[in-house]
């Protein structure tokens, strides 16, 4: 038996906030058989992990690629997640079922989508011999049970993000 395991995308598993358009899968194959190799495959991507919102399936695909497989007929949107799986046919003709689903989320693409405004603290009010960055604060009010969140935050990567004190 053909089993399809690590799936990756962009060398991680599950990313979140991912850059590329078109990006790439990899998966490995486990058997209790030697010498086992894929001969084709087909992958799936969806905007559910239930696979009810299909946006794309491969098709088989006679390859034997399992590394950085590029998904150049799916153009990932911005902030969104993409749900996939993978299964293989190998060599001997055996079919694998679906691999467990694994996802990815891109990350903003576009300036346009950035909504917010830039914060900064006056150089008036940090003292001339400080050493310590300055801190920024603000506070919010939930009012309802928060299913999801994700911020998009930049300072070329030297800040500290905390929400109620936790990094």
């Amino acid at each position: 038996m053909v089993k399809v395991t690590d799936l990756r995308c962009e060398y991680k598993s599950n990313p979140v906030g991912i850059g590329e358009r078109h990006p790439r899968i990899s998966w490995k194959l486990q058997s209790d058989e030697r010498a086992v190799s894929q001969s084709a495959y087909e992958i799936e991507v969806a905007e559910d992990d239930q696979f009810a919102s299909l946006i794309w399936s491969s098709g088989t695909v006679t390859s034997s690629q399992s590394v950085h497989v590029e998904l150049n007929e799916v153009e990932a949107q911005s902030c969104k997640r993409y749900y996939y799986r993978v299964r293989v046919i190998s060599q001997a003709g055996q079919e694998s079922d679906w691999s467990d689903t694994a996802f990815w989320e891109m990350g903003i693409m576009a300036g346009e989508t950035w909504v917010g405004e830039w914060i900064t603290t006056p150089s008036s009010l940090i003292p001339e011999a400080s050493t310590q960055p300055p801190l920024l604060r603000r506070g919010f009010q939930i009012d309802s049970a928060i299913k999801q969140a994700r911020i998009y935050a930049t300072a070329l990567g030297l800040y500290e993000l905390e929400l109620n004190g936790q990094r």
